[in-house]
């Protein structure tokens, strides 16, 4: 399924990253999914942020970010992390993680994320945080 509000692809293709754009349903709320698969590093990451923040203002106030496949994230990578924290929290939105990669998740652990972007094992743990707001 594709983020039809945002009108995009349903997948962006880097070097060494592709990113999948979903949606789905948790009760009465519409979620998007962006899924990362790959590696975030110099290569890539500039093209990366060009177009994640194009894309930052169609988000539905609630996203989860999938890092399960996602192998490594360099400093850039942290902060298009944090961008897209922090313009969630400027709509009153909120932004999980829901499934992360172990090594991504030791990369996460040094930066000390904020309390508010909750990092959930699966997807399914962040839909089961959402269901119980």
């Amino acid at each position: 399924m594709s983020i039809s509000h945002l009108n995009i692809p349903q997948q962006l293709d880097f070097t060494g990253l592709q990113v999948h754009f979903a949606q789905d349903q948790v009760g009465d709320q519409q979620i998007d999914i962006i899924t990362f698969e790959g590696r975030i590093d110099n290569e890539n990451c500039v093209n990366l942020n060009r177009k994640i923040h194009a894309l930052l203002s169609g988000l539905q106030q609630v996203t989860i970010l999938n890092f399960t496949q996602l192998q490594y994230t360099n400093s850039t990578g942290i902060a298009i992390l944090f961008s897209i924290f922090h313009r969630q929290k400027e709509k009153n939105g909120m932004l999980l993680i829901g499934g992360i990669h172990p090594f991504t998740k030791e990369i996460l652990e040094l930066v000390h994320l904020p309390l508010e972007l909750p990092v959930l094992e699966t997807i399914e743990d962040a839909k089961d945080v959402l269901a119980s707001r």
